[in-house]
């Protein structure tokens, strides 16, 4: 299996682990969140816009797709 597919399942699953357990407040609270997971060694190298950037990417797409099974 390649990288980009590997990227595209756990892309997959992040989202589905979103849509299941986050609540409104966890997206509220996502400048916080983000300053914790900087903290963690396995995010060296990523700065805090990109982090940003990829969690309101994310929580978009989650949100769009609950809204659409309404």
């Amino acid at each position: 299996m390649d990288e980009k597919r590997r990227n595209k399942i756990a892309y997959q699953i992040m989202k589905l682990d979103l849509r299941k357990n986050a609540s409104f407040r966890d997206i509220v609270n996502a400048t916080r969140n983000i300053g914790n997971i900087m903290k963690e060694p396995e995010i060296k190298g990523f700065s805090k816009d990109e982090l940003l950037q990829f969690e309101k990417h994310i929580a978009q797409e989650v949100f769009e797709e609950l809204i659409a099974r309404v």
